[in-house]
């Protein structure tokens, strides 16, 4: 949990806790595949799993981002819904350098 009693300045309290999308890697390495959900539910386990429910908020594995958020107007919505995504460092530069999530995530430092 981000909110920490031994913290005595920590960024986020009880009462403002950031909502957080975590962007995954695939569990499912067939390409062929469209099904995300596999993915979805196995991450879903593991956050629940570590008491990250109530702040992982949404959970996009890269093949949903890779079939649905393709128009622009949809990355912009993406981008001011969360407080924070937060992805594997191997992902970055697919997300962030190619044209996944692009401009508007640089843009609003996200």
């Amino acid at each position: 949990m981000i909110h920490n009693s031994k913290l005595p300045h920590s960024l986020y309290g009880k009462e403002n806790q950031p909502e957080i999308c975590l962007i995954v890697k695939d569990a499912v390495k067939d390409r062929k595949d469209r099904d995300y959900e596999p993915t979805v539910r196995k991450y879903e386990r593991i956050v629940e799993e570590n008491g990250l429910k109530e702040l992982v908020k949404l959970i996009l594995p890269m093949k949903q981002i890779k079939l649905e958020f393709r128009p622009f107007e949809i990355k912009r919505k993406l981008s001011t819904s969360f407080t924070m995504f937060v992805a594997d460092k191997s992902l970055h530069e697919i997300l962030f350098g190619g044209s996944h999530l692009g401009r508007e995530f640089q843009k609003r430092k996200k």
